[in-house]
């Protein structure tokens, strides 16, 4: 449906049989790949996207790489740095409760993003009842 609402072509890579997530991850990383995907077309200008899930050691990586404009040269990514909209920072937040990590990060041409987290991870408790 992405492909044709937005013109852009996505290759999707994944291993014939990967063993499912808990929900929280799964939902995590849907929801990753949702507002990834949002962000390539509303301004990467890309005309392709690679995506990768894959499990090893324990992990489930989820990896989206546009071919578009890319990030403007900041240093960090803008996750890190503070210059994140709302949907990159709730993006991290979501795989630092799960103990994983997101990194956003420019490639020639294009940016990657990339989420690990522990395929079986739980959210971590806030202290809050």
């Amino acid at each position: 449906g992405f492909r044709k609402r937005s013109g852009i072509a996505v290759n999707f890579e994944t291993p014939d049989l990967l063993e499912r997530p808990s929900r929280e991850v799964e939902l995590a990383l849907f929801r990753i790949l949702q507002e990834s995907l949002t962000n390539v077309h509303k301004h990467s200008g890309a005309s392709m996207i690679d995506i990768e899930l894959f499990a090893q050691n324990g992990t489930i990586d989820l990896k989206i790489r546009d071919y578009g404009k890319g990030l403007p040269p900041i240093g960090n990514s803008p996750a890190e740095s503070g210059q994140a909209g709302v949907g990159m920072r709730g993006m991290s937040e979501r795989m630092l409760q799960l103990g994983g990590t997101l990194t956003v990060s420019s490639a020639t041409p294009g940016t990657v993003v990339h989420a690990r987290v522990k395929s079986k991870s739980q959210p971590k408790s806030s202290g809050h009842f």
